[in-house]
């Protein structure tokens, strides 16, 4: 029996065993496309992550800023009053204020 050169050999395990050498290569296939699906799901949930901080600090800082306002006008001795359409209302702190609806006192209004 002639001695088979390592080249050789390669191919003849690979012909005896074309089935299991398919199957193997289809896991790996799955396998590392599993480990990329599960990297980008990693990468997207780390930036929307941020992205959701970003926002947050946004709105803080928003709030941040329309609370000074109110906090001014009140130094200036108006009172301010947020409407039904999201806009204020700046009024002389003396102003009657009976045709403010206080949900409080009457919540079935």
């Amino acid at each position: 029996m002639k001695k088979m050169t390592k080249k050789e050999q390669f191919k003849k395990f690979v012909s005896d065993h074309s089935e299991t050498i398919a199957k193997v290569t289809v896991y790996t296939t799955l396998a590392v496309g599993c480990i990329a699906i599960l990297a980008n799901a990693t990468s997207k949930a780390n930036e929307s992550q941020k992205a959701l901080a970003d926002g947050i600090d946004a709105y803080n800082s928003w709030a941040d800023s329309e609370n000074e306002w109110i906090e001014q006008k009140a130094a200036e001795d108006k009172a301010v009053f947020l409407l039904a359409d999201w806009t204020y209302l700046v009024v002389p702190k003396d102003t009657e204020t009976e045709w403010v609806w206080d949900r409080n006192k009457n919540p079935k209004l």
